[in-house]
This record gives C-alpha cells, structure tokens and sequence, in this order.
C-alpha cells in the first residue's frame, strides 16, 4: 500500500488554487515556515488539515480523494444549504432530513398522479 504523505496533497492543492505558500500562511495566521515544513511531512496534524481546507474551499475528503475522482460542483444556493445545515444541532438535522423527505415523497407522488 503506498503511503499518503500530506506535503504532497498539500502542494498539488495549492498549485490547483493557484494559492502561495504565503497567502496559506498569512490566511492560517502561522509562520510561512510552517507552511514550507509541511510541504514535506508524511503527516500533518487533522485540525491543520480542516484549517488548510477552509481556506482552500474543499472538503477534508476531497483533500485525500484521488485525482481521478469526478467531484460534484456546487451552485452557490446549494453550498449555502449544505453549510447552514451542517451548523444544526445533530437532531434538527435528523428533523430536516425527514420533513425533506416528506416534501420529496408527496412531490413524486404529486408528479405521479399528473401522468395517470
């Protein structure tokens, strides 16, 4: 199994944003140092990871996930409903999936019963 070396995920997402080290540097308010110590790091800490993924606009799973992997593109509406939902308290989101799921259900049914 070949080894992950974050430094090297963390070049090819830089290079990708087109993003500096210094800009990364400057936006994580660490020392630009720091930043070109990790570009040769097998690991780099989880919460510096999310940090870096914040700045970079991506997923911590997009970060590891292959070059080959097709990833979806968002609409600026729908980035917005997937961060206002992640801010929910974990049984909200449980209520808002179901109250989706309802609206989905009758809204099939509704375009169902149009065709019978």
């Amino acid at each position: 199994m070949q080894e992950i070396i974050c430094g090297q995920l963390l070049q090819k997402w830089l290079s990708k944003k087109n993003i500096s080290q210094r800009t990364l540097a400057k936006n994580l308010n660490k020392p630009e140092t720091t930043i070109s110590s990790w570009m040769n790091k097998v690991d780099i800490k989880i919460s510096n990871i999310q940090k870096v993924c914040e700045v970079l606009d991506i997923g911590v799973w997009q970060f590891f996930a292959p070059d080959d992997l097709v990833l979806p593109e968002y609409t600026p509406e729908q980035k917005q409903f997937f961060t206002a939902f992640g801010q929910l308290p974990e049984e909200l989101q449980d209520k808002g999936l179901d109250i989706l799921n309802a609206y989905l259900d009758a809204y099939i049914a509704g375009k169902e019963a149009k065709f019978r």
